[in-house]
This record gives C-alpha cells, structure tokens and sequence, in this order.
C-alpha cells in the first residue's frame, strides 16, 4: 500500500502501529493535537491490517461515532462503547448506574478502537480493558 500521502511524522508512526500490533502488545495511545491527521493515520493502518478480519472502532458517544464513521469512510464497524459491550443505565438507589444487559461477543475483530479514549469514564474502561482477559 502507497503511503505517500502521509508526513514524515504520521510515517514513524504508522511503523510504530504496526511494530505494536505484531508485537502482541494489549494497549496502545495514539495521540496528537486536533486536525493532526490521526484519524487519517488510523485509517491508513486499518488498510494495512485487515486481511478479511474487521477491526471495530469504539467511540463514547453517538455523536463521536458518527465522527469517526465518516473519518474512516464508513468501512469499519463502529459503535458506542455502552452498545458494544451490552451496558445500559441502570439504577442502585437513587444512583444511576452503568448494567450489563449481556456478555458481549467481541470475537469476529482482530482488533478494538477506542477514540477519544481520554474521555471515556473510568466504569466503562474497566469494562474495556477487562475485554480478552
């Protein structure tokens, strides 16, 4: 695949990706300023990588998703974190609570996107990172 479209930066971080993603390694952070050109990249690296087996890109919020959608030209699944993982609001009390409604099966992705990770809610990340354990 060509990259020419990509800067020097976004290269070494393409290299990077794939170097994480062959290496076995559970989590990776790529991050940058808006506009960086990092959905762009991932787009770039979800080419590279797909091989019949989808990957599927999480966001938090409806909005955020169809974001995300567009960024990578709609090729890839992509939902809320809540309906990828069967959570919905529940109540403890007065509390409102995150519940699961079912055990999510993950399987068919050869990999799981989060975007925006930085804004997900520590309930929902523990849910996340305790995927595949």
């Amino acid at each position: 695949m060509s990259t020419s479209t990509l800067s020097s930066s976004q290269e070494a971080a393409l290299a990077g990706l794939i170097r994480w993603y062959n290496g076995g390694n559970r989590n990776i952070v790529l991050h940058g300023a808006a506009g960086s050109g990092k959905s762009y990249l991932l787009d770039v690296f979800l080419r590279t990588l797909v091989n019949g087996v989808p990957p599927l890109l999480l966001a938090d919020t409806n909005e955020a998703v169809n974001v995300l959608k567009v960024a990578t030209g709609g090729k890839y699944d992509t939902l809320t974190i809540c309906s990828a993982l069967g959570l919905h609001l529940g109540h403890e009390g007065a509390k409102q609570v995150l519940v699961r409604r079912q055990e999510p099966d993950l399987s068919k992705y050869c990999l799981i996107i989060v975007d925006e990770a930085s804004t997900v809610d520590k309930v929902k990340l523990d849910y996340l990172l305790a995927l595949g354990k």
